[in-house]
């Protein structure tokens, strides 16, 4: 038996039985998180958080926004990543991913929770788990190296069901989002 997710239909957990229990219809919850099934000669119950996870998923947002549209090179740009949880639950283990584009160095990072790690142009913020409504930013101050366009593009990440709905576009289950500055 698999559970699906009402939203992607896409397979949340998988469950074995025996062989003795053949041909089953008749599927409804049972409870907060069981499932109660028919078979030819029985009626099984199964209590399972698991194969059927009693919350609805989280509705995370994201946006990312430069400090300025146009700078000088090697004037500074913040760029500040906000994950914002929509509800209707807490979204869990959330983790925020930045990745600067080449041509701009990274010089410091803040954030409002956690700790930031980065290898190379990547920034990886665990925040861990966001109540309804809870906000965790990142940001990031870098210093552009030459004339052109430098982007900071993020993608938030939850290990529960979550749907991530990026300021742009519509809602998806995953995301990137992108903000872009002209140096000159």
């Amino acid at each position: 038996i698999g559970g699906y997710g009402l939203d992607s239909l896409l397979l949340h957990r998988r469950l074995s039985f025996a062989p003795a229990a053949t041909a089953p219809h008749g599927f409804i919850r049972w409870g907060t998180d069981g499932l109660a099934f028919a078979t030819s000669t029985n009626v099984v119950l199964i209590g399972s958080p698991q194969l059927v996870p009693g919350d609805l998923p989280a509705d995370l947002a994201l946006t990312v926004q430069a400090s300025s549209q146009a700078v000088a090179s090697s004037a500074p740009v913040a760029y500040a990543v906000q994950v914002t949880n929509k509800g209707p639950n807490t979204a869990h283990d959330v983790q925020l991913r930045a990745t600067l584009s080449a041509g701009q160095t990274l010089q410091g990072t803040t954030t409002s929770s956690g700790t930031a790690v980065t290898t190379g142009g990547v920034v990886l913020l665990p925040v861990g788990d966001l109540a309804m409504g809870a906000t965790a930013t990142l940001t990031l101050s870098t210093l552009p190296q030459s004339p052109g366009s430098v982007t900071c593009s993020a993608v938030p990440a939850a290990a529960r069901l979550t749907r991530i709905s990026p300021t742009m576009p519509p809602s998806a289950w995953s995301t990137q989002v992108i903000n872009r500055c002209r140096t000159w």
